[in-house]
C-alpha cells in the first residue's frame, strides 16, 4: 500500500542556483527579503497591506512582516506577497480582491494569514492577483485571479481557496507569469497554461489555454521564469531561452516568439528572474539584463531600453537575484541588497523621498542579516541527476564529477547512509517508503535534493 509523505524543513532547503530558493522578492511596489534568523522584511508602498506590518502606509526602509517566523521562501505578486515557513505552510497578506490570499474570503489583509487547506508545500510563487504552491507530492495548486485561464482547472472562475491543477504530477518547479503559469517537470520538461495572446506559452500557438500544455522542443531544463507576457528557462548547460513578447525575449525582433529560442549572447547563467525587465546571473556574479529600462532598472546608468540582446548591469558580486515591474533587486555575495529603478512607491529602500528613481544600483538601508549563498560555477557542474525519482527503491546518482560525497538522510534529518563517490555514477538504494534528501558534496560546494521511495 503507498504511503503519503510530507516534505520538511530539510527537504525545503535546497541549496543549490536549481532550486533558486526564494530568499528575495519584488512585487510592483514593494520588495522583501529573508532574514538569517528566518523573519521577514519588507519595504514600499505598503498599498493594501502589502508590508504586512499592520499598516497600510510606505516605508521607505525595511519592516518587520508581523509575526513570521521560520520563513524559508517568499514571493511578491503585485500587491500581495506568500511566504513558506518551514513547517510546509503557506502565509499571505495584502490586496485580495480576487481571493489571491486563498483563506475563502475577498478581504484584504495588513498581516499574515495562513492560506486555507494547504500543507505538505515545498515551493510558491505569485504575480497578477493570483498564487500558486507546489506540493511535496509533485501537485501543483492555484488560487485568485483567472481571467485567462491560469488556475488551470478547465475553467475561468475565480477562486478564494486553492484549487489542484488537474493531470500535473511530477512538477518539481514553478513560476507564475502576468496571467500564466509554468510547470516544471522531473523529467526536465516544462508545462504551461493561462493567457497566450504573445506566445507566451511557448506551444506553437497564441491561443489561451485553460489546462497544462507542454512547451514545444525544450529538455534539459533546470529553472523557469514567467514574466510580463513572456516566458524563460535555463537548461543545465547555462543557456538561457525565452519566448512570448518580442520586446522581452533578447532576440531584437519585431514580432512575438511563440515557441523557445536561445539567447545566444547569454553563457554560464546560473538563475534567471523575469517580469517587466529579464535577469540573468553569471558565474562570476554579475547580472545581465534586457526588456524595459523606463526607470532606470537596468542599473547601468542609462535609460535605454534594451529589446536586442542583454546589456551589462553595474550590480557585481551577486547570488540572488530578483525582478519586478519597475525595479530588480540583488542579494550580494557580502549580505547586503541593492536595487535601482522606480522610486515612487519607496520600493528602492534606502530612505529616500517619493519619486526619486535611481539608474546605478542602490544600497536597501537598515535591512536585516541575510543568508548568504556563494555564485556556483556553473549549473551543470554543480547539479546531480538523480533517477528515477521516484524510485522503487534502486536509483542513480550522475554528477558532472568523479570525486563527491553523497549522503542520504530522511525527512527528520537522520542520516540513512553515506557513500564516496568514486564515478561519475552511482548506483544506490533505499529499501523502505518514503521521502529523502540526498546531498551530494563536490569542490563546488553542497546540493540537496529530494528523493520520494515506493515500492
Amino acid at each position: 500500500m503507498k504511503k503519503n509523505y510530507t516534505l520538511g524543513l530539510i527537504a525545503l532547503l535546497f541549496l543549490t542556483i536549481k532550486s533558486n530558493a526564494q530568499i528575495i522578492a519584488v512585487g510592483d511596489y514593494n520588495e522583501y527579503a529573508i532574514c538569517a534568523d528566518n523573519t521577514l522584511q519588507a519595504w514600499g508602498s505598503g498599498q493594501f497591506g502589502a508590508l504586512g506590518n499592520g499598516g497600510v502606509v510606505p516605508s521607505s526602509t525595511p519592516v518587520q512582516v508581523n509575526s513570521l517566523t521560520g520563513v524559508i521562501a517568499v514571493t511578491a505578486g503585485n500587491l500581495h506577497a506568500l511566504a513558506l515557513k518551514n513547517d510546509s505552510t503557506v502565509w499571505s497578506w495584502g490586496f485580495n480582491q480576487y481571493g489571491e490570499l486563498g483563506d475563502g474570503t475577498t478581504n484584504d489583509s495588513n498581516v499574515p494569514i495562513q492560506v486555507t487547506s494547504l500543507s505538505g508545500i515545498v515551493a510558491i510563487s505569485a504575480r497578477n492577483k493570483f498564487s500558486m504552491a507546489l506540493k511535496s507530492d509533485g501537485t501543483v495548486w492555484v488560487w485568485g485571479y483567472c481571467a485567462g485561464g491560469q488556475l488551470g482547472d478547465g475553467t475561468n472562475n475565480n477562486s478564494s481557496v486553492p484549487v489542484q491543477v488537474p493531470s500535473l504530477t511530477g512538477i518539481i518547479a514553478i513560476s507564475a507569469g502576468d496571467l500564466h503559469c509554468l510547470a516544471l517537470k522531473n523529467d526536465s520538461t516544462i508545462w504551461s497554461w493561462g493567457r497566450d495572446v504573445e506566445g507566451q506559452l511557448g506551444d506553437g500557438t497564441n491561443n489561451n489555454s485553460y489546462i497544462p500544455v507542454p512547451v514545444s522542443s525544450l529538455t534539459g531544463v533546470v529553472s523557469i521564469a514567467g514574466g510580463f507576457s513572456y516566458s524563460m528557462a535555463l537548461k543545465s548547460d547555462g543557456s538561457v531561452w525565452a519566448w512570448g513578447i518580442y520586446t522581452n525575449t533578447g532576440q531584437g525582433n519585431i514580432t512575438s516568439l511563440n515557441v523557445p529560442t536561445q539567447i545566444n549572447s547569454l553563457t554560464g547563467t546560473v538563475a534567471i528572474a523575469c517580469f517587466n525587465q529579464s535577469l540573468a546571473l553569471k558565474n562570476d556574479g554579475t547580472v545581465r539584463t534586457w526588456g524595459s529600462n523606463y526607470y532606470g532598472q537596468f542599473a547601468n546608468g542609462t535609460f535605454q531600453n534594451s529589446s536586442t540582446s542583454p546589456v551589462l548591469t553595474n550590480f557585481t558580486n551577486v547570488s540572488k537575484i530578483a525582478a519586478g515591474l519597475k525595479n530588480p533587486l540583488v542579494l550580494k555575495n557580502d549580505g547586503t541588497l541593492w536595487t535601482a529603478g522606480f522610486g515612487g512607491s519607496f520600493a528602492l529602500g534606502n530612505g529616500s523621498g517619493f519619486g526619486t528613481d535611481s539608474h546605478v544600483p542602490s544600497q536597501v538601508i537598515g535591512n536585516c542579516q541575510m543568508i548568504v549563498t556563494t555564485t556556483i560555477e556553473t549549473v551543470e557542474e554543480l547539479t546531480p541527476s538523480i533517477f528515477p525519482n521516484p524510485t522503487s527503491g534502486q536509483f542513480i546518482i550522475a554528477l558532472q564529477t568523479d570525486n563527491a560525497i553523497i549522503s542520504v538522510t530522511d525527512i527528520l534529518g537522520q542520516q540513512i547512509l553515506k557513500t564516496q563517490a568514486t564515478q561519475k555514477t552511482t548506483n544506490l538504494q533505499l529499501d523502505n517508503n518514503g521521502v529523502y534528501i540526498v546531498y551530494v558534496t563536490t569542490k563546488q560546494g553542497t546540493t540537496a535534493q529530494k528523493l520520494i521511495v515506493n515500492h
